[in-house]
């Protein structure tokens, strides 16, 4: 699972520099991320082919690019997604299915481009773990910080969550919608 944590504090890590420490290997998400994110293929460790057939040498490729295959390489390791563009975060939380990144606060996922055709995602937030990036971007823009008033199929709450917040604005309302589980029932 792809653990994402929303901060307005920038952690340190050099993308550049510690991507200059990675030995890519050919691996299918890696070739999906070069062909999604650059429309590119990989060719070696050491170089790629862009989208104009050119080879080009692995540091050419973008700090969104980099960032998504150091999360890759790296899981273990929080990364820094605060300096990538919005195509590049998107296809990460897309796409990568391990690892652990932190954005800024401001992200809004409605910007970030991603596959329609595959809307999966397996990323924890806040005691919730998503399985569709729709889910997870309501989420986000909706109700963080606070809780998810009801849970679809596709969000698994982790932990509990006091839902006390919410009690006086559903009151009369019908809320939540039918076939919908209320979180921590």
């Amino acid at each position: 699972m792809l653990h994402l944590r929303i901060s307005d504090e920038p952690s340190g890590m050099d993308i550049d520099r510690e991507f200059d420490r990675l030995l890519i290997e050919d691996r299918p998400v890696v070739r999906k991320i070069l062909t999604k994110l650059e429309q590119g293929s990989y060719h070696s460790p050491y170089d790629f082919c862009d989208r104009f057939g050119d080879l080009l040498d692995i540091s050419c490729l973008s700090t969104g690019k980099k960032a998504a295959l150091l999360v890759l390489f790296r899981p273990d390791e929080e990364i820094n997604l605060m300096g990538c563009g919005y195509n590049a975060i998107g296809n990460i939380l897309n796409f990568v299915r391990d690892g652990h990144v932190v954005v800024h606060s401001d992200i809004c996922l409605a910007s970030v481009c991603y596959d329609e055709s595959d809307r999966a995602c397996d990323v924890a937030l806040d005691g919730y773990r998503f399985t569709d990036i729709e889910r997870l971007n309501e989420y986000i823009t909706e109700y963080y910080p606070a809780p998810f008033p009801y849970l679809y199929d596709n969000v698994e709450e982790l932990e509990p969550h006091d839902l006390s917040v919410y009690e006086e604005l559903f009151q009369g309302t019908g809320y939540p919608p039918p076939g919908t589980r209320v979180c921590g029932v």
